[in-house]
């Protein structure tokens, strides 16, 4: 998956909903969030403070949900499944990433 930093990062390159879930697989995996946040262990701690201080935050958070899924199992018949309290989350998730980048809040 190629990478893709805050800076390069656009409006239409975001998901608009989470029910495309390989879509949302793969946006997510376009940002490492071990390396961003430094440490596997902190895009842990991120993750699951579902932290939204940053573009980068959210971004981790956004990776963080992708890593979990898959080490979890979430990978079904259909693909990434994702249970609807997730996809929700997600969605906000996405929406607020959408609202930084539009704004220019890059971090």
């Amino acid at each position: 998956m190629k990478s893709v930093s805050n800076k390069d990062l656009r409006v239409q390159d975001i998901p608009t909903d989470a029910s495309n879930h390989k879509e949302l697989i793969d946006f997510a995996l376009t940002f490492n969030g071990y390396e961003a946040a430094g440490s596997r262990e902190k895009c842990v701690e991120i993750g699951e403070a579902h932290k939204d201080d940053t573009l980068t935050d959210l971004r981790i958070c956004l990776f963080y949900e992708a890593r979990k899924n898959y080490w979890t199992g979430g990978y079904g018949p259909r693909g990434y499944d994702f249970d609807d309290e997730t996809v929700l989350y997600i969605n906000e998730v996405l929406e607020k990433i959408r609202r930084k980048v539009k704004n220019g809040d890059i971090d």
